[in-house]
């Protein structure tokens, strides 16, 4: 992991990575409707000189929505930072997705069983997530969801093979009706092989017999063309993009 170090520039804090020349801020403090083009210029000029005289080749926003952010995204487009799709939000209807058959549910391969996430010791579940997701921190990921108040446990369900766990969907409640996908993976040797379908469906089925109507996916990456094939099987649609904004610092 890239060391970092941050700064405060009036309500902007920015977070600059040395190693990769880039200055990242986040932008929480300039959502709402009165920022203006000459404000949020003013509140980025000091940011963008100092950091451009120390080297740093590029200021970034976080990740914005396209629909939520799009007053932000389009500020942004005006003092010069060029959006690039980072990712989509997906969701699903779950009273649609059970009335509509998209496809019959799957079988589970043989030595395959579904089961409830909860209960589960977390290194056995860090083990399969960090094959899934070999960037990321597995421990502290799981560990972190795992003990978080609004983590879902008879909703994210996993596929064991033996005592390995081979997939998983991890949720937690937004609210008392939506729920929200942080990942579903497949260990690499038993994908396409429709285990992690029968488990995104498995989760739907939990939530809409609990009374949720919504689930949520918003960390879906763009080019992950099997995860968005998976999700569209099973009556997700994509609602929105997620773009990330830069502007190179030694722009006029």
């Amino acid at each position: 992991m890239a060391e970092s170090e941050r700064r405060q520039y009036g309500r902007i804090e920015v977070e600059a990575y040395p190693e990769y020349a880039i200055a990242a801020f986040s932008a929480e403090c300039l959502r709402r409707p009165t920022t203006t083009p000459k404000e949020l210029e003013e509140l980025l000029g000091n940011a963008i000189a100092e950091r451009a005289r120390e080297g740093y080749g590029r200021l970034s926003t976080p990740i914005l929505t396209s629909t939520s952010d799009e007053a932000l995204i389009a500020l942004f487009g005006q003092l010069g930072f060029t959006p690039r799709c980072c990712g989509f939000v997906f969701e699903c209807d779950l009273v649609r997705a059970r009335q509509v058959e998209v496809r019959a549910q799957p079988l589970l391969p043989a030595g395959i069983e579904a089961r409830d996430l909860g209960g589960l010791p977390s290194d056995a579940v860090s083990d399969a997530f960090a094959q899934c997701f070999p960037g990321e921190d597995a421990q502290a990921t799981v560990g972190l969801l795992l003990g978080s108040g609004s983590f879902l446990p008879w909703a994210s369900s996993c596929a064991t093979a033996g005592d390995r766990v081979v997939a998983f969907t991890m949720v937690s409640a937004r609210t008392s009706a939506e729920a929200y996908l942080w990942y579903q993976g497949t260990v690499p040797e038993w994908r396409r092989r429709g285990v992690g379908r029968y488990l995104v469906r498995r989760t739907i089925e939990a939530l809409h017999k609990r009374g949720f109507t919504w689930l949520v996916a918003d960390q879906v990456t763009a080019g992950n063309d099997g995860e968005i094939r998976l999700l569209t099987t099973c009556g997700f649609r994509h609602v929105a993009d997620q773009v990330r904004l830069s502007r190179n610092l030694g722009q006029k």
